[in-house]
Formats: structure tokens, C-alpha cells, sequence
């Protein structure tokens, strides 16, 4: 493993350790990166270590389609919750809460998305909350936090704003490649102080042993400079990896020799299909800026104006917001 390889898998530990400690010292944590570095993953084991070490840890993981379902997220993060952590309620406001949670028929007439009923639920959570973390420290994990739908995340603000019974959040925000994270939204969510983490890329030892541990490997067959090369085009993200070593596994398995040093790699439609569907999204100029930059070696802004793009900047800009392009 080279030095700089070394470096990015001791990050990723060290940002797994940070994390803890933010976490243990009172404090929320926001991990953010593209669709497929392991967010997920590691959420996940940085929530079970504290479980380990005695935390009590409540979780969601909202979907696209969840962001419709009102209190979806509360229901999944208060399923452990039993009877016991619902009695310090009075009796309308267990009646209101159980009926956002599904466990009950909600009062006549009450809304908790709105107005006074509203106000009820969140201080029904509040002291369920308080209930939970009595006898241990309490942990939130929140995956994909952009997908939690409104309601609970207007009861997790509710609480974040509000000094103690204290909780942690744990959440990841999935971000676009090349841009920072779109994160204000989701750091209001949590208490504070709140530490917002960058997941770094894997590296190209942790690239094969991701490989490795999915039978995609390719055994000796593989040389390691195609898997350097398999990491290169996946700028170090597992999945991304995971698909086009999977199109080269069918590519081979087909009968397909190995690509040389200069040849593409096979790319699967998997990858290739999103892609797409975000360059024909773009406006026709950027898109005609596009296949002008695929036919320069070292594309420029003052090289694309030269070629015609009148508006090349403002195009650049529009393309690497969609992710398509890196900052010139």
C-alpha cells in the first residue's frame, strides 16, 4: 500500500474514532458523502460499537418513497419504544402519539402535523425520549437524512432547539459528487454541538478487499493494475467500484478478454443509465458543452469559448452542479 493509500485508510479510521467521541462527549454527527461510499456502513458501525459500550441507539433509514409518508421515520426510530416508555404521558398526549405512530385510533378531530396537536406530539416525543435515556445514554441514527419526511423531521428540530432531556444524532446526507454538502437543513436536525464528517474515498487495497469479499475479485486473472484501474474510475467508491467490476466479470465470464492499459472498461448500464438521464436533464447548451470537452485533451473554460461555448462558465457551472463535470 502506498503512503497516500495508508493515509486515507487510517482517515477513515480516525474518522470513525472522531466520531465516537463526539458522540460520547455529548455532542451529534453528521456524516456526508456521494451515493455509494459507505455512509451507511459506517453509521452502522459506529452505532453498534456504542450499543456495545451501553448506549441505547434508536434508528431510521427513510427511502425516496418514505418523504410522503407522514411520521414514517418516527415510527421506525420509536418501534423499540414499549408501553413502559409511553407512561409518563398524559393521557391525550399518549392518545395523540400513538395515533401518529400507528399503535392507536387518534383523537377525534386531531391533527399532529398542525397546530395545537402538533405541539402535543412533540412534547410527547420529548418525554419519551427523556424516559428512554434515563438509564442509559440515548443515540439517534438517521440514515439519509434527505429522504426523512417532514413531519418528523419537524419533531426532530422541535427537540434539537430544546436543551435536554440530551440525546445524540447520528445522521448521513447524501451529497452530489464535486460539490460540498447541502447540509444547514440537516445540521439543524441535530443538538449541539454538531460535527459534520466528509466520508473519504477508499483506497485501492480497501477497493480489492471490497472486491474480494463479493467474489468479484477476478483470482489471479486480475492483475493489480486493473484493479488501480478499477479504483481510479470509481474515484474510490465501492459501489461504483462493485458495478464495473461486476460488467467486467459478465464481460470475461462471456469470453471477452481482460481490457489493456488503453482500452475502456465495459461500463454496465447500471452506471451508464443515471448518468445519462442527468445529461439529457440539462439544458441544451450545457449539453452541447459536454461533447465539446469530450473531444479536448485538457479541456479549459477559455478553450471551450474559443470552440463556441459563448457561455462557458455559467455551462461548467450548471455541469458540475449536476455532477458531470469537477471544478475547473
Amino acid at each position: 500500500m502506498t503512503r497516500t493509500g495508508h493515509n486515507r485508510s487510517a482517515s477513515r479510521s480516525a474518522l470513525r474514532e472522531a466520531a465516537r467521541a463526539q458522540l460520547e462527549g455529548g455532542g451529534s454527527v453528521l456524516l456526508t458523502g456521494p451515493a455509494g461510499i459507505g455512509r451507511s456502513t459506517v453509521a452502522a458501525r459506529i452505532a453498534d460499537g456504542l450499543a456495545a459500550r451501553g448506549h441505547r441507539v434508536l434508528r431510521c433509514s427513510p427511502s425516496p418513497a418514505d418523504r410522503d409518508s407522514p411520521f414514517l421515520g418516527l415510527i421506525d426510530l420509536l418501534g423499540p419504544a414499549g408501553d413502559e416508555a409511553l407512561a409518563p404521558l398524559a393521557a391525550h398526549e399518549r392518545a395523540v402519539l400513538e395515533g401518529a405512530l400507528l399503535r392507536g385510533t387518534p383523537p377525534a378531530g386531531s391533527d399532529p402535523t398542525g397546530g395545537r396537536d402538533a405541539l402535543v406530539l412533540r412534547v410527547a416525543v420529548r418525554k419519551v425520549l427523556a424516559a428512554l435515556a434515563s438509564d442509559a445514554p440515548l443515540l439517534l441514527v438517521v440514515d439519509d437524512v434527505q429522504w426523512l419526511d417532514e413531519p418528523t423531521a419537524r419533531v426532530l428540530l422541535f427537540l434539537a432547539r430544546r436543551p435536554g432531556p440530551h440525546h445524540a444524532v447520528l445522521a448521513t446526507l447524501r451529497t452530489a459528487p464535486h460539490t460540498g454538502p447541502d447540509a444547514p437543513a440537516a445540521r439543524e436536525l441535530c443538538p449541539q454541538p454538531v460535527r459534520t464528517l466528509p466520508l473519504p474515498p477508499l483506497t485501492v487495497r480497501e477497493i480489492a478487499d471490497v472486491l474480494d469479499a463479493h467474489g468479484l475479485h477476478g483470482g489471479p486473472a486480475w492483475p493489480r493494475q486493473l484493479v488501480a484501474r478499477l479504483h481510479e474510475a470509481a474515484s474510490g467508491n465501492p459501489r461504483t467500484a462493485l458495478e464495473l467490476a461486476a460488467g467486467l466479470h459478465e464481460s470475461a465470464a462471456a469470453g471477452a478478454p481482460l481490457p489493456d492499459a488503453w482500452e475502456p472498461l465495459p461500463v454496465p448500464e447500471s452506471l451508464s443509465r443515471p448518468v445519462l438521464d442527468r445529461v439529457e436533464a440539462l439544458p441544451a447548451r450545457a449539453r452541447q458543452l459536454l461533447l465539446t470537452a469530450s473531444a479536448a485533451v485538457r479541456p479549459t473554460v477559455e478553450l471551450l469559448r474559443r470552440a463556441g461555448c459563448r457561455q462557458a462558465a455559467a455551462d461548467v457551472d450548471t455541469c458540475v452542479r449536476h455532477g458531470l463535470l469537477a471544478p475547473p
